[in-house]
């Protein structure tokens, strides 16, 4: 498989990328992927995302995964991510509203070629050119408000079947997970070349297969959008897809 990656600013942001993406082998079967989102409103939102993202990374590779399944395994990274933040904002004096990002986490085992994917927040998946939008009309239930709320692991659970969405992959193909940003690109209307030429941005970026075998392919693409369409992210953005060589 081939595994694309982007990340990048929005212009409605012009001191600092909120997103963050995570791209981590656990072993010679398993890979996680995952796209992180700052709440805009939040504090130092580049830092929520970059410092989940770490974490989660962190608690992924302590656990045992041989003999679990994908949602023991993702379950049991959340959990664990959960009791980590809470254990940072004490130690750091971090509030709430320091700790605010979207979760979206694919977990991938190329033997059985089979995999799961779940989110927390507002996002966008591409499953084998099934689209799906997630969108919570911006008011996500993002993983640290409960860091006080959820007590035990019992409450836990109840809060993960609530909140969560999960979504299975079969026979992977070609599979996108995604920041809400990509819904930002609009002309931006400054530049001497503005024109309106139509094109269908999340299919461009997510299932056309120009450019495939180029590992800056995203890249690329992203490059076409701005200078050739004059499209650009005005939330910030990122993606990662995973296509099947």
């Amino acid at each position: 498989m081939i595994v694309h990656k982007l990340l990048k600013r929005g212009l409605n942001h012009p001191n600092f990328c909120e997103d963050f993406i995570l791209d981590e082998k656990l072993n010679q079967e398993y890979s996680l992927f995952g796209v992180f989102d700052g709440c805009s409103s939040g504090v130092d939102s580049h830092l929520a995302s970059t410092l989940i993202a770490k974490i989660i990374r962190a608690e992924a590779n302590k656990i045992n995964i041989e003999k679990l399944s994908f949602d023991e395994i993702l379950e049991k990274i959340t959990f664990k991510t959960l009791k980590s933040l809470k254990k940072i904002s004490k130690k750091f004096f971090l509030s709430k509203n320091e700790l605010l990002s979207t979760i979206i986490l694919f977990l991938y085992n190329q033997n059985s070629d089979k995999g799961k994917i779940i989110s927390i927040g507002d996002g966008f998946l591409s499953i084998n050119k099934h689209e799906i939008e997630i969108n919570q009309n911006n008011q996500p239930n993002y993983l640290a408000y409960n860091i006080d709320e959820i007590r035990n692991k019992k409450e836990f659970k109840i809060w993960y079947d609530e909140n969560v969405g999960k979504y299975d992959v079969e026979n992977l193909e070609d599979v996108t997970i995604s920041t809400d940003g990509i819904f930002s690109f609009a002309n931006d209307y400054n530049s001497e070349n503005y024109n309106n030429k139509e094109i269908n941005i999340i299919e461009y970026l997510t299932q056309d297969k120009n450019l495939f075998s180029n590992k800056a392919m995203l890249g690329r693409k992203y490059n076409i959008l701005k200078k050739t369409h004059f499209l650009q992210n005005f939330d910030d953005l990122g993606i990662i897809r995973i296509i099947k060589q």
